[in-house]
């Protein structure tokens, strides 16, 4: 009989070949994070920023079908997935989204934008064109174990951009609009990549029948929940860069991008690790769902908190390289302790949910925390006029979030996770005083102690100690 502690081990196996592909990908986009900036004007870099914001929240036009195929495919191996039904779902997903980019099209020439905002807005709805079905092919990749053609794809399409960007800017191109082309190409070519790699499940004959079709909408129906409560975690943050954007203009906007960028690099890791763990979960026996959160809140958010530490040299290191984005690196103080809670979030609350199918109370919180982060903006941008105090408001409203759900889980799973919680608010509240009052030696001083005291509290969850702290955990 298995125990918490080995469980816990299982859970974290498969997931070398998954953090590959995401480093990669981490890599690729820190390069054009951090080159894109010096070489472009700030507000062109707005411009970029832009886009790459219009096609995240455009990639969530999925109607519910991938992560409802998700849910109920969760545990199965490669050689069970349904092919037929998977392969005419890709294509239904595909011209559903056709749809609604012909529908964005119509729309942009019927408001009629500023000609650079409707091109931008146009190749943001074909970029999520390729982006949303490649993310259904991702999944059955990843639930089905293939982390290592999982990460293959992920390889060819951040290759395929960083090399057409890279490319034009060697020679000297620097057009936004250019470089947004070559992205848009990279997804493309990531949707062909991956269906090459999964050709014996989506390049079977598709099964059109009208019972393959009532498991489609079913899926789409078993997805909705998780679909609302991920379009509603991202409207927090959509909402306060869009307020910003248009009370500021598109300089400031690009400010807090380059911000968002950083803190957005680790959110990616940290959503590929969750979907590799789910079918395992899947898998698990409720009796162990405890020792298993146990296991992987401490090994995930111990190493994320004692990080915050990094943040110092890499401010010196940015304004540096960057001269000209120093509010910017600012704000990344203020989202830093956001990595935290986003771990806690979208790697462990969340995926504990959708094991246990409570769909409806993650859905329920996340709206909530969208609703205080309207107000929020509309006080903070508005009527107080305050673009530090924006910034801040996302890092609360996360906060607030994710104690919310691991509150939730403690009620579901009766896990202990008082201590932890108030040690890691302790922490974070140390770390953005000292940023408040400018990084004082006296300061700095203090946050380095109270990260050397946290991690010896925590030692025993980080890399290469022993597993003591997480049977403390379970027996209590």
């Amino acid at each position: 009989m298995s125990t918490a502690s080995p469980a816990g081990r299982n859970l974290t196996r498969g997931l070398p070949w998954v953090l590959v592909g995401n480093v990669l990908y981490m890599l690729s986009a820190a390069l054009l994070t951090l080159v894109l900036p010096r070489i472009i004007s700030v507000a062109d870099y707005g411009l970029w920023q832009l886009y790459q914001l219009y096609v995240m929240y455009f990639g969530y036009v999925t109607f519910g079908y991938t992560d409802g195929v998700y849910l109920r495919l969760g545990g199965r191996r490669w050689a069970d997935m349904p092919g037929p039904r998977l392969s005419a779902g890709l294509i239904r997903l595909f011209l559903m989204d056709l749809a609604a980019c012909i529908g964005l099209a119509a729309w942009v020439w019927a408001s009629a934008p500023e000609q650079q905002r409707a091109v931008i807005l146009l190749l943001a709805g074909l970029g999520a064109l390729f982006y949303v079905p490649r993310t259904l092919v991702t999944v059955i990749l990843q639930i089905a174990g293939r982390a290592r053609a999982f990460a293959l794809g992920t390889v060819v399409e951040r290759l395929v951009t960083f090399i057409g960007v890279g490319g034009a800017l060697l020679v000297g191109v620097r057009e936004v609009i250019v470089f947004i082309v070559f992205d848009a190409l990279g997804k493309a070519m990531g949707l062909v990549i991956a269906v090459l790699i999964a050709r014996g499940v989506f390049l079977t004959r598709p099964d059109l029948s009208w019972q393959a079709t009532r498991e489609f909408l079913a899926d789409c129906g078993a997805g909705m929940f998780v679909l609302v409560s991920n379009l509603a975690a991202a409207l927090i943050t959509f909402v306060v860069r869009w307020a910003v954007e248009d009370h500021w203009g598109i300089e400031m906007f690009a400010q807090v991008s380059l911000a968002f960028q950083f803190t957005t690099m680790f959110m990616v890791l940290v959503n590929s690790v969750s979907i590799s763990v789910y079918p395992q979960l899947s898998n698990l026996d409720r009796t162990h769902y405890a020792g298993a959160y146990a296991a992987l809140r401490s090994r995930f958010v111990t190493p994320l908190v004692l990080m915050l530490g990094l943040y110092f040299p890499l401010a010196w290191v940015l304004r540096q390289w960057l001269p000209n984005y120093s509010q910017a690196i600012f704000f990344l103080a203020l989202l830093f302790p956001l990595s935290v809670y986003e771990t806690k979030s979208r790697g462990l609350s969340v995926v504990f949910l959708k094991v246990m199918r409570r769909e409806r109370l993650m859905a329920l919180i996340n709206v909530v925390c969208l609703g205080l982060a309207v107000i929020g903006t509309w006080w903070t941008v508005y009527l107080w006029g305050s673009v530090t105090a924006a910034v801040f408001l996302i890092a609360v409203v996360s906060a607030v979030r994710s104690i919310a759900s691991e509150v939730l889980i403690n009620r579901l799973i009766r896990v202990p996770i008082l201590a932890d919680t108030l040690t890691e608010l302790l922490v974070c509240a140390v770390f953005l005083a000292v940023v408040a009052t400018g990084g004082t030696p006296v300061g700095l001083l203090a946050v380095y102690a109270t990260l050397g005291l946290y991690g010896y509290v925590h030692r025993d969850a980080l890399p290469g100690s022993g597993s003591r702290r997480r049977g403390r955990h379970v027996a209590g």
